[in-house]
């Protein structure tokens, strides 16, 4: 029930509607995965794709609304860059609200623009771990966070993941930003002209110790019922 999303033997991310089966595929080698079968999921983040939306406040940054091809093929990924030349703290956050001692998994689909380092660095309710991304080589750099992958899809594209235990039932802080190499520490003062930046797509939240297939949202939270195969006749 709800709409779904697969990986197709391109590596495009397509949408399957009702009763209908996804047959998935590895992002990289176009291996064909079978048929996808999910346990249930909520994506948490009210805006999955549009970062230009008042739920995502951005720091020393800003949101340009769809400015490249995005991983399903539209022209739907955000850039996210430096609002003005010098060196500053830059990223985007969404708030949202989680309970403590519950295991929870962030992604999003990242692309490197002049900036090729990435973070995600969940704060208030979060222990202040981090993870570092290299978008160059597609290796995870330095962190601290419970676990972390980093997936590569066509086009220069790469899924990032970070899973964290709640440390406190509060407003907790999905952030992302920029840092200068992937053996930096927390998100910190890195120098850029006005307009660097890289790009982002398809940012979600769910509870769980990892990432499921994504879930689009608009608006609001949305849920995706758990698949239940059967074969008849």
């Amino acid at each position: 029930d709800g709409v779904g999303t697969f990986v197709d033997e391109l590596g495009i991310i397509k949408y399957a509607s009702n009763n209908v089966p996804r047959f998935d595929h590895d992002p990289t080698t176009g291996e064909s995965l079978g048929l996808l079968i999910e346990e249930s999921r909520t994506s948490q983040l009210p805006y999955s794709s549009d970062f230009t939306q008042g739920s995502w406040v951005p720091a020393n940054a800003g949101a340009t609304a769809n400015q490249i091809v995005a991983p399903d093929g539209t022209t739907t990924a955000d850039k996210i860059s430096a609002n003005a030349t010098g060196a500053q703290d830059r990223y985007i956050r969404d708030d949202t609200s989680i309970t403590n001692g519950v295991t929870y998994t962030q992604s999003v689909f990242v692309k490197a623009g002049e900036v090729t380092v990435f973070q995600i660095a969940p704060s208030t309710g979060f222990a202040s771990k981090y993870q570092n991304f290299n978008l160059s080589t597609g290796q995870l750099g330095s962190g601290d966070v419970d676990g972390a992958t980093i997936t590569a899809y066509p086009n220069g594209w790469y899924r990032c993941t970070v899973t964290q235990v709640a440390t406190l039932t509060a407003s907790g802080r999905m952030v992302m930003g920029f840092v200068e190499a992937p053996t930096s520490g927390r998100i910190s003062s890195l120098a850029l002209n006005s307009g660097d930046g890289l790009y982002l797509w398809g940012a979600q939240l769910e509870v769980g110790s990892f990432a499921t297939s994504y879930i689009p949202t608009s608006g609001n939270t949305v849920t995706r019922s758990a698949d239940l195969a059967k074969i008849t006749g």
